[in-house]
């Protein structure tokens, strides 16, 4: 009986025994706040079943199958806050392609959609959109500009398309300077050749033929390349030849474009440094940045580097973010604290830092980081917006009135970070510990400075550099190209005043024939018109009236022949009929022009290729170049026609 009455006795006595275990909360305390469970984890291999997953669903032709694991992609891109997964969109583009050439453009239209939310820095993304949406429906123009300025946006916030099409510009500049020296000699020379041979033939006795003196004349033209001088001996030869015939305004343009042509080694060099991207760190930086396939192997590489003391702020940076994001949280917290140790003041890595506090529970480091972070950059909106969330989540383990005050404080940070940075009112309200610190705080990247100066490559630059300067120069290097170059070009403007002591001949002013004194030594000095044409219209009575109509007839049919040159020219190429006419500044500011939209259209895909983009993808983002180069072709044949008619 004693036996049966002792459990009873031990349950009514436990309520009694609780005080001697655990000691009552102090009144007013702050209970300790809940700490977060560990969140989930992300792999590439993981992201990589969720893609194939999809190729599968599509190849089977299983349409539910395919949209979960659509889905599923962008589950976890928004879970687990990761950039643009390039190559996943460029997938879903081509299965894009192929329902377009179909004929499901309503497929069309949503694959490339999903592309443009797995990838929204991805510019082929949104041209791929804005050409679905055209075949979908032909009058949705204003879809289809929207798809393509949201490409242009996409291009410059994108490092590696944003210095590919950088690199692409300056290289279609840099190539219309050289196509527009090249035009110009060979239009001025074109022009004024006949007086080269004919000076030839003085220089040579009387018994050489005149078939004889202009091979020599040609043979002395194509020495240069023949000897493999350069492209500026190849230009300034036969310019320096002529120049005596050229005018001031003709020699002083070309001696321009030739300086010009001797800077163009320099330029291009300092182009390619500051706008390398592939190959060098800032490539894998960014990789990590994105977070996408392929960030394990960079992120791998990052690390060993890291644990030889190799590795630099940015890429300790990023690899913290990439493993913050990656669900990491304590791996995170090591590595952006050792990035903390080469720079501790920098404001977006104290807030990543805090993330990583959050994501192993240490709530009260987090908001110490949050505020440290406030402190040191005041335009930056992370912390705040981080430190609102973060305070409100405080807020659900205290008492009614200490919740209050913390929630008011949630609000004033929430207030700023939004007056900051407006978009981040789209952000999500956390649910558990999981979310807190997946998909709602907000993880600033590393600044885009420090992105570039990863990506700058001085050596790659001195190699094009000295490879540009043997090919156009024959020097070996930029500093010797400048020189040769404004050496050619001040030789060509020298040659021009001493073509008077050796009495070169000159263009005759009505018929362009030769001017030559040496021909006619009765010609005044500084004679613009040659023997016949003075003869026939300066002095009186020097020959006959049908003589004189004969000489008025061919001066039409020659002036008829000059006009049909120049126009055939200026349909060939905008500008070259106004160089060929004898306005050397506005045919060099046509032709520059017009060269520059002709380089970039027929190089297409460019000399430096853009991340994931197709043929049609390039040639629709150089569709402004269509217009620019029909508009500078139709003014210039309009102004030769004007000229045309004044003549």
């Amino acid at each position: 009986m004693r036996l049966r009455l002792l459990p009873t006795l031990l349950l009514l006595l436990l309520p009694l025994a609780r005080p001697v275990f655990a000691q009552p909360a102090a009144p007013g305390s702050t209970p300790p706040p809940a700490q977060p469970s560990p969140g989930p984890t992300l792999t590439d291999a993981q992201l990589q079943q969720a893609f194939a997953a999809w190729q599968r669903a599509r190849g089977a032709v299983d349409a539910k199958a395919a949209e979960e694991a659509k889905e599923a992609l962008l589950a976890l891109r928004r879970e687990f806050d990761l950039g643009s997964l390039d190559s996943v969109a460029a997938a879903f583009l081509r299965a894009a392609a192929q329902a377009r050439a179909s004929g499901d453009a309503r497929e069309a239209v949503a694959l490339a959609q999903v592309a443009v939310a797995l990838a929204p820095d991805l510019p082929a993304a949104h041209l791929g959109l804005a050409r679905a949406s055209l075949a979908a429906d032909a009058t949705a123009l204003g879809r289809a500009f929207a798809g393509v300025w949201a490409a242009a946006e996409a291009t410059w916030r994108n490092p590696g398309t944003a210095r590919a099409t950088v690199a692409n510009l300056g290289a279609a500049l840099l190539l219309g300077v050289v196509a527009t020296a090249v035009v110009l000699a060979a239009v001025l020379f074109l022009r004024r050749a006949r007086l080269y041979f004919h000076d030839v033939h003085h220089l040579l006795p009387r018994a050489v033929a005149g078939w004889h003196a202009a091979a020599l004349a040609l043979l002395v033209v194509a020495l240069p390349p023949a000897l493999g001088w350069g492209l500026v001996a190849v230009l300034v030869v036969p310019l320096v030849a002529v120049s005596r015939a050229l005018d001031h305004a003709e020699r002083a343009v070309a001696a321009v474009l030739v300086a010009l042509l001797g800077l163009v080694p320099w330029a291009a060099g300092a182009l390619v440094e500051r706008t390398s991207f592939s190959g060098t760190p800032a490539e894998q930086v960014a990789a990590l940045e994105s977070g996408g396939l392929g960030a394990e192997a960079v992120a791998s590489q990052v690390e060993a580097r890291h644990a030889e003391g190799r590795a630099g702020f940015p890429e300790l940076f990023a690899l913290g973010r990439l493993q913050l994001r990656r669900g990491l949280g304590r791996s995170s917290q090591a590595t952006l604290s050792a990035a903390a140790a080469l720079r501790p003041g920098d404001a977006r890595l104290l807030t990543n830092l805090g993330n990583s506090h959050v994501a192993t529970g240490d709530l009260e480091g987090a908001l110490q980081l949050y505020q440290d972070a406030a402190r040191r950059d005041a335009r930056l909106a992370a912390p705040l917006f981080n430190l609102s969330v973060l305070r409100a989540r405080r807020a659900e383990q205290l008492p009614p009135g200490e919740a209050a005050r913390e929630l008011g404080l949630a609000e004033e940070a929430r207030a700023r970070a939004l007056a900051l940075e407006p978009g981040l009112a789209a952000r999500s309200a956390p649910v558990d510990g999981r979310a807190l610190s997946a998909g709602v705080l907000v993880s600033p990247p590393l600044e885009a400075v420090e992105l570039a100066r990863l990506a700058e490559a001085p050596e790659a630059g001195r190699r094009v550099a000295a490879q540009l300067a043997l090919g156009l120069t024959g020097a070996g290097g930029p500093a010797g190209a400048a020189i040769l170059g404004g050496a050619s070009a001040l030789l060509l403007l020298l040659a021009g005043l001493v073509g008077g002591p050796l009495r070169s001949a000159r263009g005759c002013g009505r018929c362009g024939g030769a001017a030559c004194r040496r021909c006619d030594p009765s010609l005044p000095p500084g004679s613009t018109l040659c023997a016949e044409c003075t003869n026939a219209f300066v002095r009186k009575d020097a020959v006959s009236p049908h003589v004189l109509v004969r000489k008025q007839l061919e001066l039409e049919r020659a002036h008829a022949r000059h006009q049909r040159m120049a126009s055939a020219l200026a349909l060939l190429v905008s500008g070259a009929g106004h160089l060929f006419s004898g306005r050397p500044v506005r045919g060099a500011l046509y032709a520059f022009t017009f060269l520059c939209a002709l380089g970039g259209l027929l190089l297409q895909l460019g000399l430096t290729r853009v991340p994931h983009a197709t043929r049609a993808t390039a040639l629709l983002a150089l569709a402004p170049l269509a217009p620019l180069l029909l508009a500078v072709h139709l003014l210039s044949v309009r102004g030769m026609l004007r000229h045309r008619a004044g003549d």
